[in-house]
């Protein structure tokens, strides 16, 4: 779960918007569980 805070941390504040809807799908997913 913190390789999600990693990323969002190390992510550029111009890319981190583009990456909010893709951020919260794996969000989504992680809490889901492990579905491949």
């Amino acid at each position: 779960m913190t390789w999600l805070s990693e990323a969002i941390r190390k992510t550029p504040k111009d890319q981190f918007e583009s990456h909010t809807a893709e951020t919260a799908a794996w969000e989504a997913a992680e809490l889901a569980g492990p579905e491949k």
